[in-house]
């Protein structure tokens, strides 16, 4: 019923405010019952008249639920602080008189208006409570002796004035509480948004490091080589032509990977893409990956070993995957010197799980530079043994694909002895 009116497109804390008029709303319906019910059993004479405006008050209490319902908001909010709190109280006041203390409410209700509107309609909050604050302050120590006509005998004005003032005191605790709690709620949010602010700078960083400087590098390569063929076509031999040419397919495979690692990172970093997970055949996916990579195998002339056996399959994103096993690859090739060897296997591993290793002969690496790799707020570089230049990008992306897909990556490397990057996929 508190959540009659709210819609999810209200902003956070004003969504609380409307919420909170309508608890206020369904508590002034519940009291209403309840002194109906406890004057009723007291059986005075001279409680009739109130509990008869205490039944013709029932259904009003109900309106401000309903004009949050039509987006009255602000209306809602008016007889919230106005007729389900103030005007009820006088009304008690003027049958009850002060004596037995209902004015001890005006303190309590003072505040809710604080909590019904943002400090921006600061004026509506100092309406109200200056206006509970100087009721209370004229019937305590004024006094209005005047404006009730019933007599009670003096047990029930004690009766009700501890009751008063327990429901004050339960009020101002319960007050205290809803506000330390929305205050460490506001704390927490905030931590929540600094930490995701962090996040997105460092994400914005890392975008446009690698637009800077690895997007730049291979642009301005094929860009020379082009202005160099288009100048000196005539002059250069068949064998320079070829080399130049290679060059260029190199360097334009090269940035188109790179743009395809960017564009799923900030993709995956946005939210935007989710995995599809399917049935894959490894053995495919390694052949397409090894493709893609065989001009720059052949360059380094490296060795290439394939242990795959054809009935290894995984459940996963084909295009998550293949990124993965591409890149992996990639690598391996990056930082092993001419003449070396890469090596695919595959084998069962813990339970359902297919791992997949990429080794190489290559340069390795420190633990030190593995942390700095999986760091996304740090831009860790390293050059290849061809003194390739890359983007730190591939390795985070494997690491965020393979746990997209209910995966885990492995890393094991030592300093001059090679490197093995492990991806292992769950195969049912």
């Amino acid at each position: 019923m508190a959540g009659f009116a709210i819609s999810p497109l209200h902003e956070r804390n004003e969504y609380r405010r409307i919420r909170l008029v309508n608890y206020i709303s369904l508590i002034s319906a519940a009291s209403d019952i309840v002194f109906i019910t406890f004057y009723s059993l007291i059986g005075f004479q001279e409680l009739r008249v109130p509990i008869f405006i205490l039944i013709l008050a029932f259904p009003v209490f109900f309106i401000p639920i309903l004009l949050n319902r039509y987006k009255y908001f602000l209306a809602a909010k008016l007889l919230i602080v106005s007729f389900n709190t103030l005007l009820t109280t006088l009304i008690a006041i003027f049958f009850f008189g002060p004596d037995p203390g209902i004015h001890v409410f005006l303190l309590i209700f003072g505040f809710i208006p604080l909590f019904v509107w943002s400090y921006k309609q600061w004026f509506y909050i100092v309406v109200f409570f200056t206006l509970n604050l100087a009721l209370f302050v004229t019937i305590e120590f004024v006094g209005f002796n005047s404006i009730h006509s019933i007599s009670f005998p003096e047990q029930f004005i004690s009766s009700t004035r501890g009751v008063a003032v327990l429901f004050s005191y339960l009020g101002a605790s319960v007050a205290i509480v809803a506000f330390h709690a929305l205050a460490n709620r506001k704390e927490k949010l905030l931590h929540i948004r600094n930490s995701e602010l962090v996040k997105s700078n460092a994400v914005r960083s890392k975008i446009f490091s690698v637009i800077s400087h690895d997007l730049r590098s291979p642009v301005s390569s094929m860009t020379n080589l082009l202005k160099l063929l288009n100048n000196d076509y005539d002059k250069l031999s068949t064998g320079e032509k070829k080399s130049y040419i290679t060059g260029l397919s190199n360097s334009a495979e090269s940035t188109y990977a790179l743009l395809e690692n960017l564009l799923d990172w900030s993709r995956l970093q946005s939210g935007t893409l989710k995995p599809n997970r399917e049935i894959l055949i490894l053995s495919d996916l390694i052949d397409s990956a090894t493709e893609i990579n065989s001009q720059l195998l052949s360059t380094k002339h490296l060795s290439f070993i394939k242990s795959i056996p054809k009935n290894h399959k995984i459940i996963g994103d084909k295009h998550m995957v293949s990124t993965i096993i591409r890149n992996l690859i990639s690598n391996a090739i990056k930082f092993t010197p001419e003449n070396g060897s890469i090596t695919v296997a595959s084998k069962p591993y813990k339970g359902n799980n297919i791992l997949v290793t990429v080794s190489d002969t290559g340069i390795g690496l420190s633990k030190e530079e593995i942390e700095q790799l999986m760091n996304s707020e740090i831009n860790f570089v390293k050059p290849g043994t061809g003194n390739e230049r890359g983007s730190g990008l591939g390795l985070l992306l494997c690491k965020e694909f393979v746990e997209q897909n209910k995966g885990g990556l492995i890393i094991e490397s030592e300093v001059g002895l090679g490197s093995t990057f492990g991806i292992f996929l769950p195969n049912n």
